[in-house]
């Protein structure tokens, strides 16, 4: 829909959001507007070229945080269109995509694969808020395996504990570092260590090779209890252009 806008030209607007995905998927996404645009993916500057069109990006399924940046210069329509790599046609984003909360898009970006290797293409890729699954309905025939990856925020300085149970088993990376190799089924373990506060590249393996299949992310805080990560400090790996 088209508003009147609150202020004359020129003027510089800055929206900020979330934006769902439907499915997995390479997406390209093209910014319309009277004056110069910027768009942010999950907190990474997406590259548009002259006529504010992306380059193909690979997206999980899920909600994803959206910043556009518009630097209006004359009257007129703001729309953002995206297509697959299926689809020819342009389209507007519909409303029921749009999430005012910017803090949606947390999480972890999960690559689920058909196989006990983490091999080959994903059957599918998603975002999961939390690692906190039950799997009463498994995501795909058994043996199957997980891979979730993003960043962490350490919130402050301080010993803490990290730490996972499992079925079946279950590896935790820590900037590329393996720190926890959790094979023993149903059963916690966790590790302990001196973190300064800031950003932390994590990657969680899972392996579904038996019933009653479930998985369970834990930090546990300077002088704190033990509790799921919560949301707020999971952000998924940025985007990449293809």
């Amino acid at each position: 829909t088209q508003e009147p806008p609150p202020l004359a030209p020129p003027m510089r607007v800055d929206w900020q959001g979330s934006l769902k995905v439907p499915r997995y998927g390479s997406y390209q996404f093209a910014l319309e507007a009277p004056g110069e645009v910027e768009m942010w993916l999950d907190q990474v500057s997406l590259p548009l070229n002259s006529e504010g069109t992306s380059p193909l990006i690979d997206l999980p399924q899920g909600v994803h945080a959206l910043r556009l940046l518009c630097q209006v210069t004359e009257p007129g329509p703001v729309r953002l269109l995206w297509r697959n790599s299926q689809e020819a046609d342009w389209s507007p984003v519909p409303e029921a995509a749009f999430y005012h909360d910017p803090f949606l898009g947390h999480g972890l970006a999960g690559r689920f694969y058909a196989n006990d290797s983490w091999s080959g293409e994903p059957a599918f890729s998603r975002i999961d808020p939390m690692i906190a699954y039950y799997f009463h309905h498994i995501p795909l025939d058994r043996p199957y395996t997980v891979e979730w990856r993003g960043r962490l925020e350490i919130p402050e300085d301080g010993h803490w504990a990290l730490g996972v149970e499992a079925l079946s088993a279950a590896w935790l990376f820590l900037d590329g570092r393996e720190m926890l190799s959790n094979t023993e089924p149903n059963r916690y373990q966790q590790v302990e260590m001196d973190l300064a506060a800031g950003w932390y590249d994590l990657t969680l393996r899972f392996l579904d090779a038996a019933g009653h299949s479930h998985v369970y992310l834990y930090w546990q805080p300077p002088e704190g209890e033990r509790e799921l990560i919560p949301s707020r400090y999971l952000y998924p790996e940025p985007v990449e252009s293809r």
